[in-house]
């Protein structure tokens, strides 16, 4: 399912990113943005804050911090997020692909999972993949 993107009538894939660190949220962002034209990046902190920016957004990444992987500040940021926007495509960003316990609640919204290890490339063609409603193997 291809969705239009909401943002000012904005015809690229308008993609938020979530995550705590700043060094890594800007950057990624930074990085993503000057990679790809038909792609809009914004970054938020990993908080509720971010939800209305998220209710308006084609894709969300967030950012599952490894060292508290059951951190449930993360869950409820995607519950919140899908409790205004259920068909929104969630990807999670890991240090590594499994699957985590903690994000059962929500897992059945998740699209895929994204890597430390990626390539900007391999990003790209993820955020394009759910987009276009696929999944990531």
């Amino acid at each position: 399912m291809h969705q239009k993107s909401l943002i000012y009538e904005d015809p690229r894939i308008s993609v938020i990113l979530f995550d705590k660190k700043t060094l890594l949220r800007e950057s990624l962002t930074r990085a993503l943005a000057s990679q790809a034209d038909d792609i809009l990046v914004m970054a938020s902190p990993c908080d509720i804050g971010g939800i209305d920016t998220a209710s308006i957004c084609d894709v969300v990444i967030v950012r599952l911090d490894s060292t508290a992987p059951g951190d449930p500040g993360v869950v409820d940021l995607i519950t919140r997020i899908l409790e205004v926007r259920p068909d929104l495509s969630i990807i999670v960003l890991s240090e590594r692909r499994a699957s985590f316990p903690a994000l059962r609640p929500v897992w059945n919204n998740i699209r895929g999972i994204i890597t430390h290890d990626d390539d900007l490339k391999t990003i790209l063609w993820a955020i394009r993949t759910v987009h276009a409603g696929g999944t990531l193997a």
